[in-house]
């Protein structure tokens, strides 16, 4: 089983660069743009991943365009899935991303989406059970308190972000 395990946001990202921050009610040619994971926990596993460490998501995803990308993505880069639920019917959470050039500032705009709250199994807590390291991040926080919980009962160390 993985050493890390996380529990929190999932979102596919779009961003965006920019010149600079458009005006309101104007048009603007991007630089670029590109889909990209996010979220505090998701960033957290992949750049744990790409480190050299065993990491694995635990929660739920949609069955939709942002969450196959984002599960795809998850095992791009080598972060375990399989305890994975994934939901028909619903819309992951997404958001849009404007990256100014000129300012090096940014601008999220978000949609938390519409699926349900993730509730851990017993698989998912022999995973938090089993690892060195529960990442959570204040979203999902009902499963994460709860997953946390589990943690410090079984010498699991937990990282807030």
């Amino acid at each position: 089983m993985a050493k890390i395990v996380g529990i929190g946001a999932c979102v596919m990202d779009t961003l965006y660069t920019v010149p600079t921050y458009p005006k309101e009610d104007t048009k603007m040619r991007a630089l670029g743009s590109k889909p990209s994971g996010g979220g505090p926990v998701a960033t957290g596993l992949v750049a744990a991943a790409k480190l050299g460490e065993s990491a694995a998501y635990l929660g739920v995803l949609s069955d939709d365009n942002g969450g196959v990308f984002l599960k795809k993505d998850f095992e791009k880069y080598g972060v375990d899935t399989a305890l994975v639920e994934v939901k028909s019917g619903y819309r992951s959470f997404t958001s849009v991303l404007w990256l100014s050039a000129d300012s090096t500032a940014r601008t999220c705009v978000f949609d938390k989406g519409d699926l349900p709250p993730f509730a851990p199994c017993d698989a998912q807590l022999a995973a938090v059970r089993e690892a060195s390291v529960l990442m959570v991040d204040g979203n999902e926080l009902e499963a994460a308190v709860a997953a946390a919980a589990h943690a410090r009962e079984n010498g699991t160390q937990v990282l807030y972000d």
